[in-house]
């Protein structure tokens, strides 16, 4: 019997060179027994460090079975956890430095727009104005015309003031009509950065007008100028023919003019007017004059009535530079 089963154990040495056989044993029924159980199974233990393998601890854990692997997989999800740990930090700290950045962008905004409102003031700048225009009395038309079309987010028509002067003081209305243009243009930026909107053209917009220029040519020159700069100054509207003046009906019409959050500062020059002569009839003088003749009097006066609600006299007799 005994050589029997040595032979038996050498035979299965033989099939399976690769079996380790101490772990098992051969009952005398010939059925194959795990000697050491534990030796297979150490690597499943609960979380609180009993075996799951006792039978007690089984039945104790059969309805919420927990086990653990304290092997290679353990350390894997140790690591695993560990680099979320690291990911989670990182992105953290991206979080933060740009929300850092985000509110120090807005903050420079806000300082910037609070800036600009406070330093751009209608009043403070038409009373500079003045200041600047001691001989000219009614500067404060010009801030009226800009109000109405500042303090209206959908003017329906744009800010226009026309300038009469003399020969002798056609420099002076030059600069008053660029720096009254200018103001115009501080105030819509200031509402701009305020309102996060599209800013101005820092200059204004020029035309000099003539006889010369045609109707076609002048539509094209105000829809350019007007698309890109939020004023515009016409020089000289007293050269212009009066086929031509009417292409100005349609840019400073009262109900559908083509740009409406604009300005537009016109002048015109005569020495044929009374001193103290009010200024809307100096102008209408000129200009009935001058288109009658060619679009009669009704067109000439359907232009006045857009073009001359804010009209100003400039005075001779300052030497001013702009």
């Amino acid at each position: 019997m005994d050589n029997s089963r040595n032979s038996t154990s050498s035979d299965q040495s033989g099939l399976y060179p690769s079996l380790d056989l101490t772990d098992y044993e051969v009952s005398p029924s010939n059925e194959v027994k795990i000697k050491n159980r534990r030796s297979h199974n150490s690597s499943c233990v609960s979380t609180d460090g009993t075996d799951i393998n006792d039978e007690k601890t089984r039945k104790e854990r059969s309805r919420n079975p927990s086990c653990v692997s304290t092997d290679s997989s353990s350390s894997n999800d140790s690591k695993l956890h560990s680099f979320k740990g690291i990911n989670f930090g990182h992105v953290c700290i991206v979080i933060i430095l740009l929300l850092l950045l985000l509110v120090s962008f807005n903050f420079g905004l806000l300082s910037r727009k609070r800036t600009l409102v406070k330093q751009v003031s209608l009043k403070t700048e038409i009373k500079n104005l003045s200041l600047k225009y001691k001989n000219q009395a009614d500067i404060l038309i010009i801030g009226s015309s800009i109000r109405s079309n500042i303090e209206n987010n959908n003017p329906t028509y744009p800010s226009i003031v026309i300038l009469s002067s003399s020969s002798k003081a056609s420099d002076t209305a030059d600069c008053l009509a660029k720096e009254a243009a200018s103001i115009y243009i501080k105030l819509v930026n200031a509402v701009a950065v305020d309102e996060e909107s599209e800013e101005c053209v820092q200059e204004p917009g020029e035309i000099m007008l003539s006889s010369t220029i045609t109707k076609m040519e002048l539509e094209k020159k105000l829809h350019t100028l007007s698309s890109q700069y939020c004023a515009v100054v016409l020089r000289g509207v007293h050269n212009l023919n009066g086929d031509t003046a009417l292409i100005l009906h349609a840019f400073m019409d009262n109900d559908n003019a083509h740009y409406k959050k604009k300005m537009y500062v016109l002048t015109v020059e005569t020495d044929n007017y009374e001193e103290n002569e009010k200024p809307v009839t100096v102008i209408e003088n000129l200009l009935h004059k001058k288109w009658d003749p060619v679009i009669n009097a009704d067109n000439t006066a359907a232009i006045l009535t857009r073009i001359a609600n804010n009209a100003l006299l400039v005075k001779p007799g300052l030497n001013v530079t702009c």
